[in-house]
């Protein structure tokens, strides 16, 4: 059975590789070699991401957590797909205005799927789910007119 430091481990891991995903998303591609070199460091940050967000979801024990970082990864994955297919376009067409804002646009889509796939490994950290638990019978208690909190106005 999967333990929470093997989870956190491989929850840092991903969460590395998603920041450094995220940062390279945002680099200035201006010609070919530009290109290259960054299409090329996108594969490999997302094969690193790849491995460690699977290994975290694996490691999570919960169903419902491993499915929401799976599918997490799979929108960062098709957000990196589209930056790398938009640069290509650009670089291709380097005048080209639309190319330029469809970059643009993709690379702010890299980030926000980043922060989903960060949002979703956080989820499956056994404090995250405590907190969670702990909100929903507070919650729960609150609904019912019982006074869970002292302070309640």
């Amino acid at each position: 059975m999967p333990t929470e430091k093997q989870f956190s481990g491989f929850t840092q891991d991903a969460i590395y590789a998603a920041t450094d995903l995220a940062n390279m998303a945002t680099s200035k591609v201006r010609s070919a070699e530009d290109f290259a070199e960054v299409a090329g460091v996108t594969g490999d940050l997302f094969g690193r991401l790849l491995r460690a967000a699977k290994g975290a979801a694996f490691a999570s024990g919960d169903e419902e957590v491993k499915a929401g970082i799976l599918d997490a990864v799979r929108a960062v994955g098709g957000a990196a797909m589209r930056l790398v297919e938009s640069m290509k376009q650009s670089v291709m067409q380097p005048n080209d205005p639309t190319n330029r804002h469809k970059v643009a646009q993709n690379a702010r889509a890299v980030g926000a799927s980043v922060t989903g796939l960060i949002s979703a490994l956080r989820a499956g950290s056994k404090g995250t789910q405590e907190t969670d638990t702990d909100l929903a019978r507070w919650w729960a208690a609150s609904d019912a007119g019982q006074s869970a909190c002292p302070n309640r106005l």
